[in-house]
């Protein structure tokens, strides 16, 4: 029979495979080693056989082209049709060339690295797939117009005092009789007394400011830095006389008809200032990105400072010269703790609306001092620290209004309420000391039977409840 030049090639072809694999066969059955090599640091890769049978000269039912098989990678178990391949070698039938041997100066595919979520510092940069996405950084910046809870609208010095030479409890902060004149510089005799109490004092209307920074994670959460200062709001107004201005005091602790009065009239003062710190953690929206209705729960850590202070200068005319008496208390509330609390939004393309609310479980670390000068001739400076427990509620109200894709207006209203604070005017305690102890009455102190030894002007701890609370008004912007 007749056949052509190419199937005598391919029958060639196929006699020259069957010889070299007779040849060239060792321990290894089915594999060649090229160059002689057994070393363990060669990598084998077996090609599946080609089968004379699957010409398509032979056989006509075989595709044309030939398909020729894949190299696979060594150590491995996998179905190559009819035969399996095992431990890299493949089972042997007749008519089948040898696998080939490949060495490893064959190339390799190199594998794209895991990106680290923390990268050693020797190994930092500024872009990339890091701790945090530099590009989607924002800031808002805010003026704050918010407003205290006012000072109880106590009097200077105690709270009540005996009408002399009686025990029946008397307002300081409605006029009375004094039942003995005092004289003024410029002779006047006075016969009433009244003590001042806080009733001027307003802190509403407060300004400040308020920064806020977002640092947006590749985890899909945030980091948020905020901080708050609101300016000093004080007060002074003088009180001038008649009727003389009364200081009602206590005596070893008890009320008493000891009453000491000034002549020339006073000067009252009045300060506070607040500020804080928040470090935020906000987790992914609970809801899917894009607009709708979103909630994202916080955590994380707060710092409060509220900050107050109560004076006076009492001025009298000792009947040769003026002396001054000066009482001044201080108050400072360090409020700190971890917060916990949620982000409610409703996010349109132009309007976003949300509300905030929040507890910041705080620790108060209070630190009082009382200062007096020169008040029936003695002189004190007492001081007390506190720890408190002060949970702190704080709660937003805000809009969103975009202006451009870079920036947006933002308006809202804040509370924060103090549910244990101290305030000076009810943390000063005016007390004398005699040397009889106990109850004291002027009578006694007159007739010289009893006698002022000293003042015991201290710090209490009586705590009340306090609210911060206004609207803001500013700019967003970012991302970048």
């Amino acid at each position: 029979m007749t056949r052509c030049p190419l199937h005598c090639i391919l029958i060639a072809g196929a006699i020259f495979c069957a010889a070299t694999a007779t040849y060239g066969q060792s321990a290894d059955e089915g594999v060649i080693h090229l160059g002689g090599s057994t070393s363990e640091e060669v990598e084998q890769v077996t090609w599946k056989p080609y089968n004379l049978g699957d010409s398509a000269l032979i056989n006509p039912a075989s595709p044309w082209p030939p398909v020729m098989p894949i190299p696979q990678p060594l150590g491995e178990t996998w179905s190559i049709g009819t035969h399996q391949l095992r431990g890299g070698h493949a089972e042997q039938n007749s008519g089948y060339c040898p696998p080939i041997q490949q060495t490893s100066t064959m190339p390799t595919m190199a594998m794209p690295k895991e990106k680290k979520l923390f990268v050693p510092p020797s190994d930092f940069h500024f872009l990339g797939y890091r701790l945090f996405k530099p590009a989607e950084v924002w800031g808002r910046i805010e003026y704050l117009h918010w407003g205290w809870t006012d000072p109880p609208n106590n009097a200077y010095g105690a709270q009540f005092f005996y009408a002399q030479g009686t025990s029946v409890p008397t307002d300081p902060t409605t006029t009375f009789n004094l039942g003995n004149s005092v004289i003024k510089s410029d002779g006047t005799a006075l016969t009433n007394g009244l003590a001042n109490d806080l009733g001027l004092v307003s802190l509403s209307g407060t300004n400040g400011i308020r920064g806020t920074f977002g640092v947006p994670l590749n985890t899909g959460a945030a980091f948020e830095f905020s901080g708050f200062v609101l300016e000093q709001r004080g007060f002074e107004y003088a009180r001038a006389t008649p009727p003389a201005v009364a200081l009602p005091v206590t005596a070893n602790l008890f009320p008493t008809d000891i009453l000491p009065v000034f002549t020339e009239g006073a000067v009252y003062s009045y300060a506070a200032d607040a500020w804080g710190l928040d470090f935020d953690f906000v987790i992914d929206p609970l809801s899917p990105p894009g607009d709708g209705f979103h909630i994202q729960p916080t955590f994380g850590f707060a710092y409060r400072a509220v900050q107050e202070q109560q004076g006076a200068e009492y001025i009298n005319f000792n009947g040769t010269n003026g002396t001054v008496t000066g009482i001044t208390t201080d108050v400072h509330n360090n409020i700190w703790g971890p917060t916990v609390g949620a982000r409610f939004e409703l996010i349109h393309k132009w309007l976003t609306l949300g509300t905030e609310p929040s507890v910041l479980l705080g620790v108060n670390n209070v630190k009082s001092r009382v200062i007096a000068t020169n008040f029936l001739g003695f002189s004190s400076n007492r001081s007390r620290n506190d720890f408190l427990f002060s949970p702190v509620f704080e709660f937003d109200v805000y809009a969103r209004i975009k202006i451009n894709p870079k920036a947006r207006l933002i308006i809202g209203y804040d509370l924060m309420r103090f549910s244990h604070v101290v305030r000076p005017a009810d943390n000063t305690t005016y007390d004398i000391t005699t040397a009889n102890g106990g109850r004291a009455f002027i009578s006694n102190i007159n007739n010289g039977s009893d006698s002022v030894t000293g003042i015991n002007f201290a710090p209490g701890k009586s705590v009340k409840v306090m609210s911060l609370d206004g609207i803001s008004v500013g700019l967003e912007f970012g991302p970048w």
